[in-house]
Protein backbone atom coordinates (compact mmCIF):
# COMPACT_ATOMS: atom_id res chain seq x y z
CA UNK A 1 0.00 0.00 0.00
CA UNK A 2 1.68 3.58 -1.03
CA UNK A 3 0.15 5.68 1.26
CA UNK A 4 -0.60 9.53 -0.33
CA UNK A 5 1.65 12.58 0.47
CA UNK A 6 -1.57 14.83 0.75
CA UNK A 7 -1.30 17.50 -1.88
CA UNK A 8 2.65 17.00 -2.14
CA UNK A 9 1.56 15.83 -5.56
CA UNK A 10 -0.31 17.63 -8.20
CA UNK A 11 -2.23 14.22 -8.96
CA UNK A 12 -3.06 13.51 -5.45
CA UNK A 13 -4.67 16.70 -5.16
CA UNK A 14 -6.29 16.85 -8.00
CA UNK A 15 -8.00 13.34 -6.65
CA UNK A 16 -8.71 14.60 -3.14
CA UNK A 17 -10.60 17.58 -4.75
CA UNK A 18 -12.61 15.47 -6.44
CA UNK A 19 -13.84 13.34 -3.12
CA UNK A 20 -17.15 13.92 -2.54
CA UNK A 21 -18.04 15.81 0.31
CA UNK A 22 -20.19 12.80 2.26
CA UNK A 23 -17.12 11.28 1.63
CA UNK A 24 -14.78 13.34 3.46
CA UNK A 25 -14.79 13.72 7.03
CA UNK A 26 -12.73 16.34 9.21
CA UNK A 27 -12.64 15.18 13.25
CA UNK A 28 -12.80 17.81 15.34
CA UNK A 29 -11.17 17.94 18.84
CA UNK A 30 -12.69 20.09 21.32
CA UNK A 31 -10.73 22.57 23.46
CA UNK A 32 -11.08 21.55 26.49
CA UNK A 33 -9.99 17.77 24.88
CA UNK A 34 -6.35 19.42 23.86
CA UNK A 35 -3.94 19.26 26.47
CA UNK A 36 -1.17 21.39 26.97
CA UNK A 37 2.47 20.74 26.97
CA UNK A 38 3.69 19.15 30.43
CA UNK A 39 5.96 21.27 32.48
CA UNK A 40 8.23 18.15 33.18
CA UNK A 41 9.08 15.62 30.93
CA UNK A 42 9.81 11.60 30.92
CA UNK A 43 13.97 11.97 31.24
CA UNK A 44 15.39 12.25 27.86
CA UNK A 45 12.07 11.77 25.88
CA UNK A 46 10.05 14.21 24.18
CA UNK A 47 6.31 14.77 24.62
CA UNK A 48 3.75 14.56 21.40
CA UNK A 49 0.39 14.83 21.96
CA UNK A 50 -1.36 11.27 20.74
CA UNK A 51 -4.80 11.70 19.29
CA UNK A 52 -6.55 8.19 19.02
CA UNK A 53 -9.43 7.85 16.17
CA UNK A 54 -12.06 5.44 16.06
CA UNK A 55 -14.29 4.18 13.46
CA UNK A 56 -17.76 3.48 15.17
CA UNK A 57 -19.05 0.22 13.69
CA UNK A 58 -22.92 1.31 13.12
CA UNK A 59 -22.11 4.91 11.71
CA UNK A 60 -19.07 3.67 9.89
CA UNK A 61 -18.01 7.42 11.05
CA UNK A 62 -14.40 8.30 12.41
CA UNK A 63 -14.76 9.55 15.77
CA UNK A 64 -12.34 10.96 18.57
CA UNK A 65 -11.54 8.50 21.20
CA UNK A 66 -9.03 10.35 23.37
CA UNK A 67 -6.16 13.00 23.22
CA UNK A 68 -3.03 12.48 25.17
CA UNK A 69 0.78 12.81 25.76
CA UNK A 70 3.00 10.56 24.81
CA UNK A 71 6.96 10.42 25.29
CA UNK A 72 8.82 9.06 22.82
CA UNK A 73 11.96 10.36 20.94
CA UNK A 74 12.72 10.83 16.75
CA UNK A 75 14.53 13.08 15.16
CA UNK A 76 11.31 15.22 14.37
CA UNK A 77 10.92 15.83 18.20
CA UNK A 78 13.91 17.43 18.96
CA UNK A 79 13.09 20.31 15.74
CA UNK A 80 11.91 23.63 17.61
CA UNK A 81 8.51 24.29 19.18
CA UNK A 82 7.82 20.01 17.97
CA UNK A 83 5.31 20.19 20.49
CA UNK A 84 3.21 22.50 18.86
CA UNK A 85 4.14 21.89 15.38
CA UNK A 86 3.26 18.18 15.19
CA UNK A 87 0.86 15.50 16.35
CA UNK A 88 0.71 11.39 16.24
CA UNK A 89 -2.47 10.02 15.01
CA UNK A 90 -3.74 6.68 15.29
CA UNK A 91 -6.94 5.61 13.26
CA UNK A 92 -8.50 2.32 14.91
CA UNK A 93 -10.80 0.03 13.75
CA UNK A 94 -10.98 0.91 10.00
CA UNK A 95 -11.29 -2.17 7.61
CA UNK A 96 -11.64 0.11 4.65
CA UNK A 97 -8.50 1.64 2.80
CA UNK A 98 -10.64 4.51 1.32
CA UNK A 99 -11.98 5.77 4.42
CA UNK A 100 -8.55 5.99 5.95
CA UNK A 101 -6.97 7.82 2.97
CA UNK A 102 -10.30 10.19 3.20
CA UNK A 103 -9.72 10.49 6.54
CA UNK A 104 -6.00 11.32 6.22
CA UNK A 105 -6.67 13.42 3.13
CA UNK A 106 -9.22 15.64 5.56
CA UNK A 107 -6.85 15.66 8.25
CA UNK A 108 -8.14 16.99 11.65
CA UNK A 109 -9.20 20.71 13.52
CA UNK A 110 -7.68 20.26 16.87
CA UNK A 111 -7.07 23.44 18.77
CA UNK A 112 -8.70 25.83 16.70
CA UNK A 113 -6.22 24.89 14.05
CA UNK A 114 -5.49 22.67 11.25
CA UNK A 115 -3.49 19.59 11.44
CA UNK A 116 -2.59 17.53 8.36
CA UNK A 117 -0.99 14.63 6.87
CA UNK A 118 3.02 14.73 7.13
CA UNK A 119 4.54 11.51 7.22
CA UNK A 120 5.13 8.18 8.91
CA UNK A 121 8.01 5.70 9.59
CA UNK A 122 8.15 2.11 8.20
CA UNK A 123 7.63 0.49 11.74
CA UNK A 124 4.24 2.95 12.31
CA UNK A 125 2.62 0.56 9.70
CA UNK A 126 2.81 -2.56 11.47
CA UNK A 127 0.41 -4.17 12.72
CA UNK A 128 -3.56 -3.32 12.63
CA UNK A 129 -4.25 0.32 13.72
CA UNK A 130 -3.08 3.28 11.22
CA UNK A 131 -0.44 5.27 12.92
CA UNK A 132 0.91 8.78 11.08
CA UNK A 133 2.16 11.78 12.16
CA UNK A 134 0.38 15.40 11.13
CA UNK A 135 1.54 18.79 11.23
CA UNK A 136 0.14 22.03 12.40
CA UNK A 137 -1.17 23.74 9.00
CA UNK A 138 -2.66 23.67 6.03
CA UNK A 139 -2.11 21.53 2.77
CA UNK A 140 -0.04 24.20 1.18
CA UNK A 141 2.10 25.28 4.09
CA UNK A 142 2.95 21.29 4.46
CA UNK A 143 3.95 21.11 0.96
CA UNK A 144 5.93 23.87 1.42
CA UNK A 145 7.65 22.14 4.57
CA UNK A 146 8.77 19.55 2.68
CA UNK A 147 9.79 21.12 -0.56
CA UNK A 148 11.94 23.60 1.43
CA UNK A 149 13.75 20.81 3.86
CA UNK A 150 13.85 18.16 1.38
CA UNK A 151 14.77 20.17 -2.06
CA UNK A 152 15.12 16.84 -4.07
CA UNK A 153 11.83 15.12 -2.58
CA UNK A 154 9.54 16.45 -5.09
CA UNK A 155 11.13 14.39 -7.83
CA UNK A 156 11.27 10.28 -6.34
CA UNK A 157 7.85 8.73 -6.23
CA UNK A 158 5.90 9.03 -3.69
CA UNK A 159 6.80 5.58 -2.09
CA UNK A 160 10.36 7.21 -1.28
CA UNK A 161 8.67 10.46 -0.53
CA UNK A 162 6.96 8.72 2.34
CA UNK A 163 9.92 6.75 2.91
CA UNK A 164 12.37 9.52 3.36
CA UNK A 165 10.50 11.89 4.97
CA UNK A 166 9.89 8.89 7.44
CA UNK A 167 13.25 8.27 8.52
CA UNK A 168 12.80 11.75 11.33
CA UNK A 169 9.72 9.50 12.43
CA UNK A 170 11.44 6.65 13.27
CA UNK A 171 11.68 5.75 17.23
CA UNK A 172 15.14 5.71 18.25
CA UNK A 173 16.16 4.60 21.56
CA UNK A 174 17.68 7.81 22.18
CA UNK A 175 18.89 11.08 20.56
CA UNK A 176 22.61 11.86 21.38
CA UNK A 177 23.93 15.30 21.30
CA UNK A 178 27.73 14.81 19.39
CA UNK A 179 30.98 16.64 20.54
CA UNK A 180 31.82 19.76 19.75
CA UNK A 181 34.56 18.44 17.68
CA UNK A 182 33.08 15.81 15.97
CA UNK A 183 34.31 15.15 12.41
CA UNK A 184 31.59 14.24 9.98
CA UNK A 185 33.38 12.38 6.69
CA UNK A 186 32.46 10.41 3.62
CA UNK A 187 34.15 7.68 2.34
CA UNK A 188 33.50 5.85 -1.05
CA UNK A 189 31.78 2.42 -1.28
CA UNK A 190 32.94 -0.55 -2.46
CA UNK A 191 31.07 -1.46 -5.73
CA UNK A 192 31.33 -4.22 -8.21
CA UNK A 193 29.28 -5.76 -10.67
CA UNK A 194 26.51 -3.34 -10.00
CA UNK A 195 26.59 -4.70 -6.47
CA UNK A 196 27.15 -2.59 -3.19
CA UNK A 197 29.47 -4.45 -0.45
CA UNK A 198 28.89 -1.78 1.83
CA UNK A 199 25.29 -0.95 1.27
CA UNK A 200 24.18 0.83 4.54
CA UNK A 201 27.71 0.49 6.27
CA UNK A 202 29.89 3.40 7.62
CA UNK A 203 32.27 3.55 10.36
CA UNK A 204 32.78 5.33 13.96
CA UNK A 205 35.66 5.93 15.83
CA UNK A 206 36.34 4.50 19.31
CA UNK A 207 36.26 7.92 21.19
CA UNK A 208 32.93 8.70 19.72
CA UNK A 209 31.78 5.02 20.41
CA UNK A 210 32.89 5.65 23.84
CA UNK A 211 30.75 9.10 23.94
CA UNK A 212 27.68 7.22 22.80
CA UNK A 213 27.95 4.08 25.38
CA UNK A 214 28.27 7.08 28.42
CA UNK A 215 25.28 8.97 26.95
CA UNK A 216 22.52 5.90 26.99
CA UNK A 217 24.25 4.09 30.08
CA UNK A 218 24.95 0.93 28.54
CA UNK A 219 28.00 -1.39 30.40
CA UNK A 220 30.61 -2.03 27.50
CA UNK A 221 31.12 -0.17 23.98
CA UNK A 222 28.63 -2.30 21.21
CA UNK A 223 30.98 -2.98 18.14
CA UNK A 224 27.59 -1.66 16.00
CA UNK A 225 25.57 1.50 16.04
CA UNK A 226 22.38 1.68 13.92
CA UNK A 227 21.27 5.19 13.47
CA UNK A 228 20.02 8.18 11.82
CA UNK A 229 21.50 11.77 11.02
CA UNK A 230 20.45 14.36 9.65
CA UNK A 231 22.82 17.28 9.12
CA UNK A 232 25.77 18.26 6.56
CA UNK A 233 22.89 18.58 3.56
CA UNK A 234 21.98 15.00 3.74
CA UNK A 235 19.62 12.71 5.81
CA UNK A 236 21.72 9.95 6.39
CA UNK A 237 20.80 6.00 7.71
CA UNK A 238 22.61 2.66 8.63
CA UNK A 239 25.29 1.33 10.67
CA UNK A 240 28.22 2.63 12.15
CA UNK A 241 30.83 -0.23 12.79
CA UNK A 242 33.62 0.66 15.52
CA UNK A 243 37.14 1.23 13.13
CA UNK A 244 39.78 1.29 15.55
CA UNK A 245 41.70 2.87 13.24
CA UNK A 246 40.32 6.28 13.39
CA UNK A 247 41.10 8.91 16.07
CA UNK A 248 39.45 11.71 17.78
CA UNK A 249 35.64 12.03 17.36
CA UNK A 250 35.12 10.80 13.96
CA UNK A 251 31.79 9.25 12.28
CA UNK A 252 32.24 8.11 8.46
CA UNK A 253 28.88 7.98 6.11
CA UNK A 254 29.23 5.88 2.78
CA UNK A 255 27.23 7.68 -0.39
CA UNK A 256 24.66 4.54 0.69
CA UNK A 257 23.97 5.33 3.72
CA UNK A 258 22.40 9.06 2.52
CA UNK A 259 18.86 9.05 1.74
CA UNK A 260 18.37 12.36 0.54
CA UNK A 261 19.16 15.70 0.57
CA UNK A 262 18.02 18.21 2.83
CA UNK A 263 17.99 22.22 3.06
CA UNK A 264 15.84 24.91 4.71
CA UNK A 265 16.26 25.05 8.60
CA UNK A 266 16.22 21.21 8.92
CA UNK A 267 20.25 21.04 8.86
CA UNK A 268 20.45 23.44 11.15
CA UNK A 269 18.19 22.76 13.85
CA UNK A 270 19.45 18.97 14.16
CA UNK A 271 23.15 19.12 13.09
CA UNK A 272 25.14 17.90 15.62
CA UNK A 273 22.69 14.96 17.08
CA UNK A 274 22.53 11.27 16.54
CA UNK A 275 19.52 9.53 16.97
CA UNK A 276 20.74 6.18 17.71
CA UNK A 277 17.95 3.30 17.08
CA UNK A 278 19.59 0.06 18.33
CA UNK A 279 23.30 -1.35 18.91
CA UNK A 280 24.54 -4.72 18.84
CA UNK A 281 24.24 -6.70 21.87
CA UNK A 282 26.44 -9.51 23.92
CA UNK A 283 23.32 -11.98 23.98
CA UNK A 284 20.54 -12.70 21.80
CA UNK A 285 19.81 -16.39 20.16
CA UNK A 286 18.43 -16.93 16.66
CA UNK A 287 15.03 -18.71 16.69
CA UNK A 288 13.61 -20.81 13.90
CA UNK A 289 10.58 -19.45 12.81
CA UNK A 290 7.88 -20.66 10.76
CA UNK A 291 9.25 -18.91 7.55
CA UNK A 292 12.29 -20.77 8.25
CA UNK A 293 11.58 -24.26 9.04
CA UNK A 294 9.61 -24.12 5.91
CA UNK A 295 12.98 -23.18 3.71
CA UNK A 296 15.34 -25.16 5.85
CA UNK A 297 12.88 -28.21 5.37
CA UNK A 298 13.97 -28.73 1.72
CA UNK A 299 17.54 -29.64 2.79
CA UNK A 300 17.38 -30.27 6.52
CA UNK A 301 16.30 -33.66 7.57
CA UNK A 302 13.26 -33.86 9.45
CA UNK A 303 14.62 -35.53 12.32
CA UNK A 304 16.99 -32.89 12.84
CA UNK A 305 14.49 -29.97 12.73
CA UNK A 306 12.00 -32.63 14.88
CA UNK A 307 14.89 -32.68 17.80
CA UNK A 308 15.08 -28.72 17.78
CA UNK A 309 11.40 -28.66 18.05
CA UNK A 310 11.15 -31.44 21.03
CA UNK A 311 14.04 -29.98 22.77
CA UNK A 312 12.04 -26.30 22.87
CA UNK A 313 8.57 -27.85 23.65
CA UNK A 314 10.38 -30.16 27.13
CA UNK A 315 12.07 -26.14 27.86
CA UNK A 316 8.89 -25.57 28.05
CA UNK A 317 7.74 -27.97 29.74
CA UNK A 318 10.25 -27.68 32.51
CA UNK A 319 9.15 -23.90 32.61
CA UNK A 320 6.64 -24.48 35.32
CA UNK A 321 9.09 -26.75 37.86
CA UNK A 322 12.35 -24.81 36.88
CA UNK A 323 13.02 -21.29 37.64
CA UNK A 324 16.14 -21.07 35.29
CA UNK A 325 13.50 -23.07 32.51
CA UNK A 326 10.95 -20.40 33.44
CA UNK A 327 13.26 -17.48 32.87
CA UNK A 328 14.52 -18.56 29.10
CA UNK A 329 10.90 -19.05 28.25
CA UNK A 330 9.70 -15.63 29.42
CA UNK A 331 13.08 -13.97 27.31
CA UNK A 332 11.76 -15.97 24.45
CA UNK A 333 8.54 -14.08 24.68
CA UNK A 334 9.63 -10.45 25.61
CA UNK A 335 7.47 -11.25 28.86
CA UNK A 336 10.59 -10.45 31.59
CA UNK A 337 8.21 -8.01 33.78
CA UNK A 338 5.99 -10.78 34.62
CA UNK A 339 9.84 -13.09 35.53
CA UNK A 340 10.30 -10.37 37.91
CA UNK A 341 6.85 -10.05 39.66
CA UNK A 342 7.35 -14.48 39.84
CA UNK A 343 10.98 -13.41 41.22
CA UNK A 344 9.78 -11.11 43.73
CA UNK A 345 7.36 -13.51 45.36
CA UNK A 346 9.43 -16.18 45.81
CA UNK A 347 8.65 -18.52 48.95
CA UNK A 348 5.00 -17.47 49.69
CA UNK A 349 3.09 -19.76 50.97
CA UNK A 350 0.27 -19.64 48.38
CA UNK A 351 1.12 -19.47 44.76
CA UNK A 352 1.13 -15.80 43.29
CA UNK A 353 -1.33 -14.71 40.82
CA UNK A 354 1.44 -13.71 38.54
CA UNK A 355 2.25 -17.86 38.85
CA UNK A 356 -1.07 -18.89 36.67
CA UNK A 357 0.05 -16.60 34.31
CA UNK A 358 3.15 -18.45 33.56
CA UNK A 359 0.66 -21.26 33.11
CA UNK A 360 -1.01 -19.57 30.44
CA UNK A 361 1.55 -18.52 28.73
CA UNK A 362 3.10 -22.23 28.91
CA UNK A 363 -0.13 -23.61 27.80
CA UNK A 364 -0.33 -21.08 24.95
CA UNK A 365 2.80 -22.47 23.05
CA UNK A 366 2.59 -26.08 24.05
CA UNK A 367 -0.89 -25.89 22.21
CA UNK A 368 -0.65 -23.02 19.78
CA UNK A 369 -3.72 -20.81 21.67
CA UNK A 370 -3.73 -17.21 20.59
CA UNK A 371 -4.60 -15.72 17.35
CA UNK A 372 -1.09 -14.14 16.42
CA UNK A 373 0.71 -17.18 17.62
CA UNK A 374 4.43 -17.66 16.11
CA UNK A 375 6.58 -20.62 15.39
CA UNK A 376 9.71 -19.40 17.36
CA UNK A 377 12.31 -22.24 18.32
CA UNK A 378 15.57 -21.09 20.01
CA UNK A 379 18.80 -22.35 18.54
CA UNK A 380 21.22 -22.20 21.29
CA UNK A 381 24.37 -22.66 19.26
CA UNK A 382 23.03 -19.36 17.31
CA UNK A 383 23.27 -15.71 17.63
CA UNK A 384 21.15 -12.99 16.34
CA UNK A 385 23.82 -10.04 14.70
CA UNK A 386 23.93 -7.09 13.18
CA UNK A 387 25.86 -7.84 9.39
CA UNK A 388 28.46 -5.19 8.61
CA UNK A 389 31.40 -5.05 6.24
CA UNK A 390 35.26 -3.84 6.92
CA UNK A 391 36.80 -3.80 3.74
CA UNK A 392 40.39 -3.19 5.39
CA UNK A 393 40.22 -6.64 6.39
CA UNK A 394 40.15 -8.37 2.58
CA UNK A 395 38.05 -11.78 3.75
CA UNK A 396 38.24 -13.49 1.23
CA UNK A 397 34.76 -14.57 -1.04
CA UNK A 398 32.53 -16.31 0.78
CA UNK A 399 33.84 -15.93 4.58
CA UNK A 400 33.20 -14.21 7.11
CA UNK A 401 34.09 -13.35 10.30
CA UNK A 402 32.26 -13.68 13.70
CA UNK A 403 33.30 -13.27 17.67
CA UNK A 404 30.64 -13.46 20.27
CA UNK A 405 30.46 -12.72 23.67
CA UNK A 406 30.30 -16.16 26.33
CA UNK A 407 30.24 -15.81 29.97
CA UNK A 408 31.98 -12.33 29.55
CA UNK A 409 35.22 -13.49 27.43
CA UNK A 410 35.12 -12.83 23.27
CA UNK A 411 35.01 -16.64 21.41
CA UNK A 412 36.03 -16.34 18.00
CA UNK A 413 33.73 -19.00 15.60
CA UNK A 414 35.52 -20.70 13.16
CA UNK A 415 34.23 -22.99 10.88
CA UNK A 416 31.01 -24.06 8.67
CA UNK A 417 28.16 -21.58 9.62
CA UNK A 418 24.31 -20.73 8.43
CA UNK A 419 23.50 -17.27 8.23
CA UNK A 420 20.00 -15.97 6.76
CA UNK A 421 17.65 -13.01 8.14
CA UNK A 422 14.02 -12.46 8.18
CA UNK A 423 12.57 -12.45 5.67
CA UNK A 424 13.48 -14.95 3.51
CA UNK A 425 11.49 -16.16 0.20
CA UNK A 426 13.59 -19.36 -1.50
CA UNK A 427 16.21 -21.62 -0.03
CA UNK A 428 18.60 -19.69 -1.91
CA UNK A 429 18.38 -16.70 0.54
CA UNK A 430 19.58 -19.46 3.44
CA UNK A 431 23.63 -18.96 2.95
CA UNK A 432 26.66 -21.81 3.97
CA UNK A 433 29.55 -19.53 5.08
CA UNK A 434 32.94 -20.32 6.70
CA UNK A 435 33.84 -18.63 9.86
CA UNK A 436 37.66 -17.87 9.56
CA UNK A 437 39.79 -16.16 12.14
CA UNK A 438 41.36 -12.93 12.49
CA UNK A 439 43.60 -11.95 15.58
CA UNK A 440 43.78 -8.65 14.88
CA UNK A 441 40.35 -7.81 14.74
CA UNK A 442 38.61 -6.89 18.28
CA UNK A 443 34.88 -6.66 16.51
CA UNK A 444 32.66 -8.19 18.83
CA UNK A 445 28.69 -9.62 18.77
CA UNK A 446 28.48 -9.04 14.77
CA UNK A 447 29.03 -11.18 11.68
CA UNK A 448 31.36 -9.12 8.98
CA UNK A 449 31.04 -9.96 5.61
CA UNK A 450 33.49 -9.98 2.76
CA UNK A 451 33.81 -6.97 0.54
CA UNK A 452 35.47 -9.69 -2.08
CA UNK A 453 33.90 -11.90 -4.28
CA UNK A 454 30.97 -11.68 -7.50
CA UNK A 455 27.99 -10.61 -5.02
CA UNK A 456 27.89 -9.10 -1.52
CA UNK A 457 26.46 -12.05 0.83
CA UNK A 458 24.02 -9.21 2.40
CA UNK A 459 22.26 -9.53 -1.09
CA UNK A 460 22.17 -12.70 -1.45
CA UNK A 461 20.21 -13.24 1.74
CA UNK A 462 16.66 -12.23 -0.49
CA UNK A 463 18.73 -8.49 -1.64
CA UNK A 464 19.59 -7.69 1.79
CA UNK A 465 21.40 -4.91 2.68
CA UNK A 466 23.80 -3.38 5.61
CA UNK A 467 21.63 -1.10 7.09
Amino acid sequence: VLWPMLAANTAMADLASRIEDKDVQVVVVSWENWPEKPERGSGKQRPIRDVSLQVDSKSHRIQTQNVKVLFSDTLLLHLPNAFDRFVRVTISGCSSDMMVESALRAGILAGGKPWNFLGCSNSMLGGDDVNTYMMQGTHDEIAAFRATNFPSLGRKPVAKQIKYTGLLMTKLRAVVQLPADVAINCAGDVERNKFCFTDGCGAISPALAEHLRNAIGVSSVPCVWQVRYCGHGKLCKGILLVDDKLDGHQIIFRPSMQKVEIGGSLDEDLRGRLGVVNWSKPFGLAKLSNQAVALLSAAVPQEVLRGFHEEHLAAVERATECPMAAQMLLAQIHEMPLWKKLKSSYGSILPPKCFQELFDRQESMLHGRGPKLRLHIPLFSSRMLFGACNPALDLPAGTCFVQVTVGGRRQTIVGTVIVFRNPSYALGDIRVLQAVELPQCTTTDCILFSALGERPAADEMSGGDLD
